[in-house]
């Protein structure tokens, strides 16, 4: 893991957000696909999502040097309720990938 000096962070808009996490998302989707890992980074001024090679980029700022990775399911659950602010902002504590007051595992690298 890299010694994070300083809060990670990605800000985009809630629907740049939602439509990233819905391009990934293929039509039929089943559990194992849930459990795949997904990566985001920021590079320059795009956020890019990332399932397996599938990658999505969307308008960002920021300060995130390196990529996270969390389960899909987690990012998912997000169309499904949806998140209450009009701008969306991503920070990683170390240990967990925060969106608002919720809170998930993930792994960082790089």
């Amino acid at each position: 893991m890299t010694d994070l000096a300083q809060e990670q962070w990605i800000e985009l808009s809630r629907d740049d957000f939602l439509s990233a996490i819905k391009r990934l998302r293929p039509e039929r989707m089943g559990k194992r696909y849930l459990a795949k890992t997904l990566e985001i980074g920021l590079h320059g001024e795009e956020a890019t999502f990332s399932v397996e090679g599938a990658v999505t980029r969307r308008a960002a700022k920021g300060l995130w040097k390196g990529l996270v990775c969390v389960q899909f399911e987690y990012m998912n659950s997000f169309l499904r309720v949806r998140p209450p602010s009009d701008v969306v902002r991503l920070s990683f504590d170390g240990k967990r990938l925060c969106l608002g007051s919720s809170r998930f595992q993930a792994t960082w690298i790089r």
